[in-house]
């Protein structure tokens, strides 16, 4: 079996991904599209290229990004604090940032489909 050849677009697309982490943003920055509905139908079907997943996935290591750094930052920011400054220095409150906890929430729910072991 041969090495499937990347195209020009998904080859930008997988750039943009892997700034933004997010397929239908990449899908409409790189694709003839203004349509945020096609975008996401893109960058879905993009992510479910078998080629393109191991692009991805092959970059990510090369960043030296891999599942365990991934998991570690997860569940920092799943226990992440308030943040404050108090006579001009910043500190870590004991208070929790539930805004920054209810992002990280979403990536967790996003990657359950997904294996991270």
């Amino acid at each position: 079996m041969s090495k499937q050849q990347l195209t020009i677009k998904q080859r930008k697309f997988i750039k943009e991904y892997i700034a933004t982490g997010n397929a239908t943003k990449s899908a409409l920055a790189v694709y003839d599209t203004n349509n945020y509905n096609t975008a996401k139908s893109i960058g879905y079907e993009n992510l479910t290229k078998l080629h393109l997943k191991k692009e991805i996935e092959s970059l990510m290591g090369e960043a030296g990004i891999n599942n365990v750094m991934l998991l570690d930052c997860l569940k920092a920011g799943l226990d992440s604090k308030l943040i404050a400054q108090y006579n001009s220095m910043v500190v870590e409150t004991d208070i929790p940032d539930h805004n920054n906890r209810h992002k990280f929430l979403e990536i967790a729910i996003k990657l359950r489909g997904t294996s991270l072991t």
